[in-house]
């Protein structure tokens, strides 16, 4: 009977707390709806002073010559003047960006089409180590844009790089002269020789000559096989004396990893005869020691008839030959 009445009480208190905040809640209700049936007026009033003043207080601000509303106005001016100029070097920077980019690009294209007569196809490269095997790229055009087998590639600056090794429509595989296995016939400027150049590996060319012919860094090392064939210049030597041979080693001019664009032959490599050879040699020879003078600094050879001599003209001007 006790544990009956003491559950009695207890639930009897839980009722009359509810209703308590029953009656709290309603309250709280009623409440909210006379304000906004009978003091509707009041809070549109108290909302259209607010508004009033705050109006006021901008319209004095812009347009009062006071101290205070022309500080203001004076810094703000300051502030959108200075997030203007930010915005604007901003822009400029980006534009001055895209410009060095553009004129980049368009120095590697001259690089890749200048300074020969036959025709090739510019291609970006895709693909490089260590996503493809070792001294091996994947470039962006293929047979439907005229990219034919064995045809020789060319790296920025008309040095040879490689191969077209397979091709596909709209992609081609090319292998590099430094490819391990890879074994080409070179000639060396200076000792004027013919030796075999061996791919190492990693944009890396070894030579092997005789001991007792003299090979120094430096020297140019071309592909006679080709007609624009330079590959390079002699890096590193390496000479011991008990060895028959002493080694050369060549690099490409830019690393592989660098390399964005390359230039293909449209025709491939046929057997290159001595005569044929000899004459690319002398091709690129003549490439190596002529460089491209600018026009306002040629010094023309004229006949002048009145004379009967020979006169040296330039069409260079005083100012620009003494110029820095």
């Amino acid at each position: 009977m006790k544990n009956f009445s003491a559950k009695t009480k207890g639930n009897s208190y839980l009722n009359s707390n509810n209703e308590r905040q029953g009656k709290k809640y309603l309250l709280w209700i009623i409440g909210a709806i006379f304000v906004l049936i009978f003091a509707k007026d009041v809070v549109s009033s108290i909302a259209s002073s607010f508004t009033t003043t705050l109006f006021t207080v901008r319209h004095y601000i812009m347009t009062s010559s006071g101290t205070i509303p022309v500080f203001i106005r004076s810094r703000v001016e300051l502030l959108n003047h200075i997030q203007e100029l930010e915005q604007q070097i901003a822009s400029q920077k980006g534009i001055e960006s895209t410009l060095g980019f553009v004129t980049e690009e368009n120095e590697e294209l001259r690089g890749l089409l200048g300074g020969t007569t036959t025709p090739r196809i510019v291609a970006g490269v895709i693909a490089r180590p260590p996503y493809t095997p070792y001294d091996t790229v994947v470039i962006d055009r293929g047979s439907e844009e005229g990219v034919v087998l064995n045809a020789p590639v060319y790296q920025v600056g008309g040095n040879a790089l490689g191969y077209v090794q397979s091709v596909f429509p709209h992609s081609a595989f090319i292998t590099l002269f430094s490819s391990p296995g890879v074994e080409t016939t070179v000639y060396v400027f200076g000792p004027d020789i013919f030796t075999t150049a061996h791919g190492e590996g990693g944009g890396v060319v070894r030579l092997s000559v005789p001991q007792g012919i003299v090979i120094e860094k430096g020297m140019p090392v071309v592909l006679p096989s080709l007609e624009s064939g330079a590959l390079g210049l002699i890096g590193e030597i390496q000479s011991i004396s008990t060895e028959p041979e002493q080694h050369a080693y060549v690099t490409f001019n830019t690393p592989l990893q660098s390399i964005r664009l390359v230039s293909v032959g449209r025709y491939p490599v046929e057997q290159t005869s001595y005569k044929q050879a000899t004459e690319n040699i002398e091709s690129v020879e003549n490439a190596l020691f002529t460089i491209e003078v600018p026009e306002e600094l040629r010094i023309y050879t004229t006949i002048d008839p009145s004379r009967s001599s020979t006169t040296s003209t330039t069409t260079a001007t005083t100012s620009t030959l003494l110029s820095p």
